[in-house]
């Protein structure tokens, strides 16, 4: 059985995040997710937060929370740096670094199909 989320649940994690009201086991969970997205906010170009929309909340078959793919890149910004100046997006990150970076969810949600395949273009063009 695959694991579902709520809204309820996804309210509940979020107030908990804001708050640090959760139990230990979420503490220490929210505590390295903050030293991880501290460190990568540093240290990686277009680095976006933690992300606890509602489909990255999910409660697993037997009742527990889970959280999944809590951290996320700034995608808007990523994405009009590819069609600015692809080549200087490699100067930052390195293309072996960037493998997926336009299999972003963001790309699917918020582009269209003409803006999917500028992109690919221009990632493309890169590769030489």
């Amino acid at each position: 059985m695959r694991p579902s989320w709520t809204c309820a649940a996804s309210t509940q994690v979020a107030e908990q995040w804001r708050t640090a009201a959760g139990d230990a086991g979420f503490e220490e969970v929210r505590r390295a997710a903050q030293l991880i997205d501290a460190r990568y906010r540093k240290s990686t170009p277009w680095w976006g937060r933690c992300d606890l929309n509602e489909a990255n909340i999910r409660r697993a078959a037997d009742g527990r929370l889970v959280l999944i793919d809590v951290f996320c890149m700034d995608g808007a910004s990523l994405y009009g740096a590819i069609l600015e100046d692809v080549a200087e997006v490699h100067r930052r990150i390195p293309r072996e670094r960037m493998r997926y970076a336009l299999d972003i969810p963001y790309i699917a949600r918020e582009n269209s199909t003409a803006e999917i395949l500028a992109l690919r273009k221009a990632w493309a063009r890169a590769a030489g």
